[in-house]
């Protein structure tokens, strides 16, 4: 039990380490960190607004305007965490914050990090448990992640589901299971009928994004 708490403090102290040399503005900012006897805390930076997801609730599928202008701020931030070598493995709509700055309606910010690591850090520890881990939430993982692997390219797939979400207001494919969320994202090709029902103008350019992100 020593070793486990031990090892959990190690993990707390090496990801937000990491965490805090991160000064994009599309990356929540963690301005330091620590721990009580009991527990580990963050000081973070405060936000106002709301999540991609509750917007989605509220508005439903957004333009493309606005979905590319949301994705360009995304990609931004997601850069600067991949220049450290951290992945972030739960991309998602409600991990994604959607604030207003003195000069920007629709200013995105990363957040929740409670499961990013670096890839190295990630593969070490996966080779000494002895098992494979399924970071993530199971309707934006790319095919190997659930063979608990996967790189760069696992938070691209991912914004390539976010994007789609955006723009039809739907996932690409519904599952009731881990297995069969595993077997539509391997095996089934993208559909792209939702896209065109929320968008009949929808640009060529955009579906190519979309359907690069998730090949």
């Amino acid at each position: 039990e020593g070793d486990c708490i031990s090892e959990k403090i190690q993990k707390f102290h090496r990801e937000v380490g990491a965490l805090i040399w991160i000064q994009n503005a599309h990356v929540v900012r963690v301005f330091d960190f620590g721990e009580t006897p009991h527990s580990f805390y963050l000081a973070m930076e405060y936000l106002t607004g709301l999540d991609l997801h509750n917007l989605l609730r509220f508005q439903g599928p957004l333009s493309q305007r606005r979905t590319v202008h949301l994705l360009i701020q995304i990609c931004e931030g997601l850069q600067a965490l991949h220049d450290k070598g951290i992945l972030h493995q739960d991309l998602k709509p409600s991990n994604l914050f959607l604030t207003v700055t003195k000069t920007e309606y629709d200013f995105v910010k990363i957040i929740d990090f409670d499961i990013a690591r670096g890839r190295k850090t990630q593969e070490a520890q996966d080779k000494l448990r002895g098992k494979i881990r399924l970071p993530g939430t199971p309707a934006y993982m790319s095919p190997e992640r659930f063979e608990g692997q996967g790189d760069i390219g696992a938070d691209i797939y991912a914004l390539g589901v976010i994007m789609y979400r955006l723009l039809s207001g739907q996932l690409p494919f519904r599952a009731s299971s881990v297995e069969e969320y595993r077997q539509l994202h391997s095996e089934v090709e993208v559909p792209t009928a939702p896209l065109y029902l929320a968008h009949s103008d929808l640009l060529p350019l955009v579906e190519e994004i979309i359907l690069t992100a998730l090949a």
